[in-house]
């Protein structure tokens, strides 16, 4: 009712200005998940990259039974926040380097094949990681 009593040129500023907010609410809205699915890329990129470096240098430590070794860059790559645990399998599928997934937490994994020189595939790397790190 009021908003027949007011003339056509407030009529059409009102109307114009709630189009804009509503545009620009939209725009925000869709910056904002846009910015989500790329932190998310940036994340699986950086687990991918690490985990596929990890996977290189793993290949003579696993051909030679260095199991310290192989224990120690686990552990290293366990310090990353992006990480929750990383597995170290032989080639027939036995546990070298294992640590336990949490359970409260839900994770995605991630596998990259060990290789060694001409000798194929030695074994697998196994990595847990979460999105936790995006919601800081």
């Amino acid at each position: 009712m009021w908003f027949r009593r007011l003339s056509l040129m407030t009529k059409l500023l009102i109307t114009v200005n709630v189009i804009s907010i509503s545009a620009l609410v939209g725009l925000g809205a869709w910056v904002v998940y846009k910015n989500k699915q790329r932190s998310i890329s940036f994340l699986e990129s950086k687990v991918k990259s690490l985990s596929e470096q990890a996977a290189k240098n793993a290949g003579s430590l696993i051909w030679n039974f260095e199991t310290a070794s192989l224990q120690n860059m686990s552990d290293e790559l366990s310090k990353n926040e992006s990480f929750e645990f990383v597995n170290i399998y032989d080639k027939d599928g036995k546990t070298v380097v294992k640590e336990t997934a949490p359970q409260s937490a839900e994770h995605f994994t991630f596998e990259a094949p060990i290789m060694y020189q001409d000798k194929g595939q030695v074994g697998k790397l196994v990595v847990g990681y979460n999105h936790s790190e995006l919601q800081k």
